[in-house]
């Protein structure tokens, strides 16, 4: 087996969007999917007393999400009100895209090869929703 970088047990565990933001940036973007418009308290309260995190702390991280452009903050008055640019489905599709052409661009035909093997052990049922999803869009594409 193949070693990820320096990842350990710990990391195994983490999925979803927090394998590619953080712990902290995950939650913020879970309250942003959840609640759509949102302040630093917001997110705050949402986080619960039992965090112990600063304001300047999640204002700090909601505005590096805004400059990574996951979020978008507008001024109302004297505070900034925060919304979340698209969904997670849209988030998890331009990560999982991002990786995709990585891989191919860095592996070519090896991570092609890779992702036919992967294909061949799913289950015959999810093959044939990504069979039809995959005919769904071509149609969409060929405008039928």
């Amino acid at each position: 087996m193949v070693r990820r970088g320096r990842r350990d047990a710990r990391d195994l565990q983490i999925q979803g969007e927090q394998k590619y933001l953080g712990e902290l940036q995950a939650q913020i973007m879970e309250i942003a999917w959840q609640q759509g418009a949102i302040t630093v308290r917001d997110v705050l309260d949402a986080l619960g007393s039992g965090r112990d995190l600063a304001y300047t702390t999640v204002m700090t991280v909601m505005s590096r999400l805004a400059d990574q452009e996951l979020l978008i903050r507008e001024l109302i008055g004297k505070t900034y009100i925060y919304h979340a640019v698209g969904t997670r489905e849209q988030f998890r599709a331009g990560i999982s895209g991002a990786i995709v052409n990585d891989l191919v661009t860095d592996f070519g035909d090896l991570a092609l090869t890779q992702f036919v093997d992967a294909l061949e052990r799913l289950d015959p049922a999810r093959l044939a929703r990504l069979r039809a999803a995959l005919d769904e869009q071509e149609r969409t594409a060929n405008g039928t």
